[in-house]
């Protein structure tokens, strides 16, 4: 048992990590290199206007997941520019969706996809969800 109270790490100072250990794959530093570009389709304005519920839903649905799946990927630093741009697009299609009444059983299951997606990813509360819940509520209003 002497052995083991000899070789056991007693030192205050950090411990070797890995990545002192072998070379950074970036010269530069340990700065994250940029994320490939977001798609065209995530950063030019939303064009809303004359489509039904159903699509504004199932557009803001997958451009939504895909926007989540490029930002799951850690190694990479974002991008300030590109992310507002993506943001603003899918808040002008969230307002849309927000603004159109969901007149049967399908735009209201369409649109309470989602509020739902959308509370995946951002706190319940903030100013968007706040608008598409009282959307939801009056739907629901209207069609009881």
């Amino acid at each position: 048992m002497p052995k083991a109270d000899r070789t056991r790490i007693t030192s205050s100072r950090a411990a070797i990590t890995p990545e002192a250990r072998w070379p950074a794959t970036n010269p530069v530093g340990n700065r994250k290199p940029k994320p490939p570009p977001l798609p065209d389709w995530l950063t030019e304005p939303a064009k809303p206007e004359g489509r039904s519920l159903g699509e504004l839903c199932s557009q803001f649905r997958s451009e939504f997941s895909a926007y989540c799946g490029l930002m799951e990927e850690h190694e990479y630093e974002p991008d300030d520019g590109l992310l507002g741009l993506s943001i603003s697009r899918r808040e002008e299609i969230l307002a849309a969706i927000i603004a159109t009444p969901a007149h049967d059983i399908e735009g209201l299951k369409a649109k309470a996809s989602v509020m739902l997606a959308y509370a995946k990813v951002f706190p319940p509360g903030d100013d968007l969800d706040r608008e598409l819940a009282t959307s939801l509520a009056q739907d629901l209003v209207l069609a009881a």
